[in-house]
């Protein structure tokens, strides 16, 4: 079985954190991960390798103000995350951390639940970046998409 296209290589990034469930590139090449936690950290290649092997929390989330997400996309001025209850800007303060916003908010909770307490599985921007869809988990399995404005 071939599970890479010919030519692909996967090779591990030296780095000891744990519970990632997203990474996501920024348009200038900065590498960010998306922890269970919430918390989401910067990774940099100190060495010139071409693997990251540095990291710093762009957006600590000691307080849990995230809960756990598991969707995430870069957007005008920062991250993008499909939250429980609502969709979460983490703009980019240049300064190598982030500000946390909430872009919208307010849809009915599940009846249901898929195996978890999530509700939002996913988050997508559009070329432009004016818009985000998510998707919600509704009802057990069945999806509901959402877009909404971000600019």
């Amino acid at each position: 079985m071939q599970v890479l296209v010919p030519g692909f290589t996967v090779r591990e990034l030296p780095l000891a954190l744990r519970n990632l469930n997203n990474l996501v590139y920024a348009p200038d090449g900065r590498l960010f991960a998306l922890g269970y936690d919430g918390n989401v950290y910067q990774l940099k290649d100190t060495d010139g390798d071409g693997l990251e092997d540095a990291s710093t929390l762009f957006f600590d989330n000691t307080r849990a103000v995230i809960p756990p997400s598991i969707g995430m996309a870069w957007g005008p001025g920062g991250l993008y995350l499909a939250s429980r209850g609502r969709v979460i800007h983490l703009r980019d303060k240049g300064d190598g951390t982030a500000e946390m916003q909430t872009v919208t908010g307010g849809w009915l909770p599940p009846t249901a639940a898929a195996g978890s307490n999530l509700d939002a599985i996913g988050l997508a921007v559009d070329r432009e970046g004016e818009g985000a869809a998510h998707a919600d988990v509704v009802e057990g399995f069945s999806l509901h998409v959402e877009t909404v404005e971000i600019n």
